[in-house]
């Protein structure tokens, strides 16, 4: 008997053989930037008992065009610690790239 490999892979990271329940769907958009400015839009993923945190980072031009990507290892004592982090690296590698004219994007919830 085969078995669900989705399954599989939340038995090894909760130890339980039920499974997940559903996410929610949630519709994103995306707005572009004014011309002329370059849009990063950042992210958090947090945890709690470590204290540890990814930050993501993707920017584009106005055109909706990619320009490039990044995902970096934080520590975080808490989840708006960790939101300022992700301000923080996105205004430094908008910083690094040369870009002047920058939208920053986050959400907090």
């Amino acid at each position: 008997m085969r078995s669900d490999s989705s399954k599989d892979a939340y038995h090894l990271v909760t130890g339980s053989r039920t499974t997940a329940p559903p996410l929610p769907v949630v519709a994103v958009t995306w707005t572009p930037p004014s011309p002329g400015f370059i849009k990063l839009n950042v992210d958090v993923s947090w945890e709690a008992l470590f204290g540890s945190s990814f930050v993501g980072v993707v920017a584009r031009n106005n055109a909706g065009g990619f320009l490039g990507a990044g995902r970096y290892s934080v520590k975080a004592q808490s989840v708006a610690m960790a939101e300022a982090l992700a301000v923080k690296i996105g205004c430094e590698l908008g910083h690094q790239l040369g870009w002047h004219f920058v939208v920053l994007e986050f959400d907090s919830s």
